[in-house]
């Protein structure tokens, strides 16, 4: 498993796993995280740019 997307009532999440959560820590900083996951608020437009690196770079890691 690479990532997962899921709806919620308040917030859209992904699911990168762990790798994806510390990798980009910093730039995650102002989304509520958790180990393995980061909810973007359904009322903010989606950090499109920060969710294809967080997803290239899982990609990334599969392949090595």
């Amino acid at each position: 498993v690479l990532f997962y997307f899921g709806g919620f009532k308040t917030h859209i999440s992904l699911f990168p796993t762990a790798k994806g959560i510390i990798q980009f820590e910093k730039e995650l900083s102002t989304y509520k995280t958790s180990k393995g996951t980061v909810q973007f608020p359904i009322d903010e437009d989606l950090p499109e740019e920060l969710i294809s690196k967080i997803i290239l770079s899982r990609i990334e890691d599969d392949n090595r």
